[in-house]
């Protein structure tokens, strides 16, 4: 018969629950612990969720995660709101290595004012992109280059910190005490043996930290067959380009530091042929 009608209706949809898993823990390096929950970001209010992590369920709306291996884990997060929409939706916690900071130094006991003392990085770790120095008693100097080095002015047992960082921004810090020796040394040996034998043919004083130096040398009679301002100038066995003979010889030092301390010394050296 041709008869025809119509209705229109109103069809609602609605939106499926969603959410972003958020936490109280920025810092994603090994080991950590965080506790997380569902930030909503859909229409509705969520009313239950409940949170598979690896193989143990949990029906609270906030859950804590710990992690002592890097590497990416896995959640899945399942969420009903007021109107009995359910979804669900799997979310990753991706955690970071930490590295391990360590460093060596030579020289090993290095003299004030005169070793120049070389760090050198041997930390471990992927991916290591920074590393800071701190000489924190000696006028505040950083640095920030893998390897460093530094001149210590004084004696002391010192403090020296590294932090090392990776990519991620996990970091490690090493803290290890040097200790500088005094740099106002003097050492004398008591022979020598000047017969061009390429084997201890001068006789010298062996000293550090000098700023003033002489050093004059007698024989038993009282003249003098040498003297030197130049503590790297040694005696070579010889006065008015004549050899000295075997004997035993008097020599007397006087010696300053930087600081101004004072050293006077006398004593013997035995010359043999």
């Amino acid at each position: 018969f041709g008869c025809t009608k119509s209705i229109t209706e109103t069809l609602v949809v609605d939106e499926l629950p969603t959410g972003e898993l958020v936490s109280n823990n920025k810092n994603y390096c090994v080991p950590f612990c965080a506790t997380y929950e569902l930030k909503n970001i859909s229409g509705n209010k969520i009313d239950s969720i409940s949170w598979l992590i690896g193989n143990n369920f949990n029906n609270s709306p906030t859950f804590t995660y710990c992690a002592s291996v890097p590497g990416k884990h896995l959640v899945i997060g399942t969420f009903t709101n007021a109107l009995g929409c359910r979804n669900s939706a799997t979310f990753t916690i991706e955690t970071y290595p930490l590295p391990t900071a360590n460093f060596d130094y030579l020289p090993q006991k290095p003299v004030a004012g005169i070793d120049e003392v070389v760090f050198t990085n041997d930390s471990k770790g992927q991916q290591l992109t920074k590393w800071n120095w701190f000489f924190m008693t000696n006028n505040g100097f950083k640095a920030s280059s893998q390897n460093t080095s530094y001149l210590f002015e004084n004696a002391g047992t010192y403090p020296i910190t590294m932090i090392v960082q990776n990519a991620w921004g996990c970091a490690d810090t090493i803290v290890k005490t040097i200790t500088v020796e005094n740099g106002f040394n003097i050492y004398v040996p008591n022979s020598f043996t000047p017969n061009q034998d390429g084997n201890n043919d001068t006789f010298y004083a062996k000293a550090t930290g000098i700023a003033k130096y002489n050093m004059i040398i007698y024989d038993r009679w009282g003249e003098k067959v040498f003297e030197t301002t130049d503590v790297l100038k040694a005696w070579d066995g010889t006065f008015k380009g004549v050899d000295c003979k075997s004997d035993v010889y008097v020599w007397k030092l006087y010696a300053r530091d930087f600081t101004g301390e004072v050293k006077n010394m006398n004593g013997y050296v035995t010359l043999y042929r």
